[in-house]
């Protein structure tokens, strides 16, 4: 029986419940008379809950600094038995039975050239929340006219909407929710043995990325978001002037949870990413045992 960590099917639902809950909180940020004028305890409750959210999810999907380039080690070391596996005659083998997480929806070579794009998302997330901070910053501020009157929250560089729903979809197909298969033939997951180096190639690529990307300086972007929307509803809880535009808690509401999405998104790319390499690299060994008898 499959770990749930190797069911992607199950670690994509586990990951989309925790969206409605985002939502669910963020709907509780609402206005009164076109302001929150003497802040509501369920106001201050909202943004409570959206603080346990965020923290959950940064909790979960972040990992250790080193384990992409463990990822690479095992790329690298597998991808030594790529020569033997090419002398195999392919048609012999392509009904082969052979162990997959539940979930796969694609070939190992389609999902390392789909997957390469995303890793340059990171930098622009990172930006993203680092400005949403400072908006929420300055609305600590009593004297800020920011909570009456906020610009909308929007950075040239990164359409955060966009970006959500671009990798959204590309979640989906990599990853069939449906699938309950824990085998599937050679032929489904390999289109040829030729394929075999540009496939550890896109994944090492992915991985040298990913680290690059910097995964720990996103995370502690995160912890600091978390943070800064604890410290805001506590200061604003305080405040004897606690009136706040509509627009502004809109802006608010909206941008927190498309922050949330695209931050559960991208540690769900990487949950994928790691899931096809570390079957991929189980198909090669097997696949090395077959040239041992052939």
């Amino acid at each position: 029986m499959k770990r749930d960590s190797e069911n992607l099917a199950v670690v994509l639902e586990d990951f989309k419940q925790q969206l409605p809950i985002m939502d669910q909180y963020v709907g509780m940020l609402t206005t009164e008379d076109s302001y929150v004028n003497k802040l509501k305890p369920f106001f201050i409750d909202g943004v409570h809950k959206i603080v346990e959210s965020m923290s959950e999810l940064k909790d979960r999907l972040f990992m250790r600094s080193d384990v992409f380039k463990d990822k690479i080690d095992d790329l690298n070391k597998y991808g030594r038995f790529n020569k033997d596996i090419k002398s195999l005659t392919y048609s012999k083998y392509s009904e082969m039975q052979l162990p997959v997480m539940l979930g796969t929806n694609v070939n190992y070579l389609v999902a390392s050239q789909k997957l390469i794009k995303f890793p340059s998302y990171i930098s622009g997330l990172d930006s993203v929340i680092n400005d949403f901070i400072n908006n929420l910053e300055q609305m600590m501020n009593e004297k800020s006219d920011d909570r009456l009157v906020l610009r909308k929250f929007d950075n040239r560089y990164f359409n955060i909407v966009d970006v959500k729903s671009e990798t959204s979809n590309l979640i989906f197909s990599l990853v069939n929710s449906r699938a309950n298969n824990d085998m599937m033939k050679l032929e489904n997951l390999l289109p040829n043995f030729t394929s075999l180096d540009t496939i550890k190639d896109n994944f090492i690529t992915i991985c040298k990325e990913l680290n690059k990307a910097d995964i720990s300086k996103l995370e502690k972007s995160v912890e600091t978001l978390v943070n800064t929307i604890d410290t805001w509803q506590r200061v604003i809880k305080k405040q004897d002037d606690t009136r706040h535009s509509n627009y502004m808690v809109e802006d608010i509401k909206n941008n927190t949870v498309h922050i949330a999405e695209l931050v559960t998104n991208m540690g769900m790319l990487i949950t994928v990413t790691f899931q096809y390499i570390t079957f991929y690299n189980r198909t090669i060994a097997e696949l090395q045992e077959k040239t041992l008898n052939s």
